[in-house]
């Protein structure tokens, strides 16, 4: 069977916490955690016909109880609970 290598690398921003993301392919979770600062995430995965990576931002808060994963001054973010992907 085939494989595919997959090198992430992501960079977090803290805002009240570090970033969640959760890393699938291809229907299997192959991350899930905080990202902090800059880190790499890699593993292989069996290739497929068609494939397909999803990179998804979780438990971002806007408001609840009270929380907010941002923060602005006027129309202007200073600070974001966010995840950067740098290379791929």
């Amino acid at each position: 069977m085939e494989t595919i290598d997959v090198e992430l690398l992501v960079q977090g921003q803290f805002c009240n916490e570090w970033p969640c993301m959760e890393v699938s392919g291809n229907n299997h979770i192959y991350f899930t955690g905080n990202v902090q600062e800059m880190q790499a995430i890699r593993f292989r995965m069996p290739a497929q016909h068609t494939n397909e990576i999803i990179l998804r931002h979780t438990d971002k808060r806007f408001g609840t109880n009270g929380v907010w994963d941002v923060e602005a001054v006027g129309d202007i973010i200073v600070k974001d609970r966010a995840i950067k992907l740098l290379d791929f």
